[in-house]
């Protein structure tokens, strides 16, 4: 497995938590988590940044989606921070909806 693999597997893993997380819990507790929803999803836009450096030779796809699902999870991240319920839900809706996850 590539290393640009093996981060595109960490940010799909991330937006499954972030996922599972927003089904199951209230946001008054996801907005009591550290590191909060938004600075991990931050960290996952570097991410998709390396994977798109590394992936573009092989897969240039792959860095875009890293991108789309770490935009995502900011949205979703911005939307606890600001306690958007019906934000979030709408958000959590369209992340179930994308494919492989």
């Amino acid at each position: 497995m590539s290393r640009a693999q093996e981060l595109y597997d960490r940010v799909l893993h991330t937006a499954n938590r972030f996922l599972y997380s927003c089904k199951h819990y209230e946001i008054e507790a996801l907005s009591e988590e550290d590191p909060t929803f938004e600075r991990v999803a931050e960290r996952m836009i570097v991410l998709a940044g390396i994977i798109e450096l590394l992936a573009d030779d092989f897969d240039p796809m792959m860095g875009q989606k890293a991108l789309e699902y770490s935009a995502h999870m900011h949205k979703m991240g911005l939307a606890i921070k600001n306690k958007e319920n019906d934000k979030l839900s709408e958000l959590v809706k369209e992340l179930d909806e994308r494919p492989f996850l």
